[in-house]
Formats: C-alpha cells, structure tokens, sequence
C-alpha cells in the first residue's frame, strides 16, 4: 500500500465518523425542538355523533355540559346539544314492509365541542380520530355509547 492512498476501509471509517456526529448533534442540540404545526388559529372544534338503539334509561343520564371522558381522564371537551329519537325498525304489518317506530330504543345525534389534538395529519381527542364517517365512542362520566361522527363543524 502506498503511502497518502485511500482505500475501502478509510471510507467507511470517514462514513462512520460522520455518522456518528450527526447522532450527537441530533441528540444534543435538536431531540427535544419543539414540532411546528399548520394551524388555522381555531383551539375548539364541534362535530357531530349518531348513535343508534339505544336503551332509553341509559341516554336518559346525558346532559348538557357533561365533560367527555376518554382513557380514564376527562378529556377537554363538552357536550353542547343533543337531541333523543325513537329508533325506527322495518316489519311486515299485513304483508306490508313499514317502517315503525320501536318503542324501547332510541337514537341520539349529539353536538360535542372539543379542544382536539392537531399535531398529526387528522385531528383527535382521546386516541380517537374526528373523522366524518367513522366510528367514535360518545363517552361521558355517566353513559357510552359507539357512534358515527356525521359532520364537523370547525
């Protein structure tokens, strides 16, 4: 080997000192940076629930004001308005298919307003998403119940 000559091995001891500063910049200087996040300057959203047959007792506990509850915490929001249906169910009356009312269930559309988490690519509140369509879980300290969200009013 001549002398003043590079050769494979140098290149990685070159590649892995480099590595390895970038790891204690990293760790020293920029682990801990606060995450910048795009926000419309708006803290509260309110969406909108559905949840369906329901026992009537159990959504008789539901108030305005209650605070919403979530991984055992209460969670920072609201309910703000709801509104209690009976539910509806198909029979044959006389050979007829109609639509009853059910006198034992009922269904609620509830109006939440939340404080949720922005930091990602949607929004939630207690480890669940506030998206238009999918299943979320109307919690307060008195009753739950699985819903769909079905809009979301910023």
């Amino acid at each position: 080997m001549r002398k003043g000559s590079f050769n494979i091995v140098d290149i990685f001891v070159v590649i892995g000192i480099v590595a390895i500063l970038i790891l204690v910049v990293w760790y020293l200087f920029l682990k801990d940076a606060p995450v910048k996040v795009a926000d419309d300057g708006s803290n509260t959203v309110t969406f909108v629930a559905k949840a369906y047959e329901l026992e009537k007792e159990a959504v008789d506990q539901l108030k305005i004001g209650d605070k919403l509850v979530a991984l055992d915490v209460y969670q920072p929001g609201k309910i703000v308005d709801f509104i209690i249906e009976p539910s509806k169910k198909i029979e044959a009356i006389n050979g007829e298919i109609v639509i009853v009312k059910d006198p034992t269930l009922v269904d609620i559309t509830v109006t939440m307003e939340v404080v949720p988490n922005k930091q990602k690519a949607y929004m939630d509140m207690g480890s669940q998403q506030i998206i238009v369509g999918i299943p979320y879980w109307i919690k307060t300290e008195a009753m739950h119940a699985e819903g769909i969200i079905v809009s979301i009013e910023d």
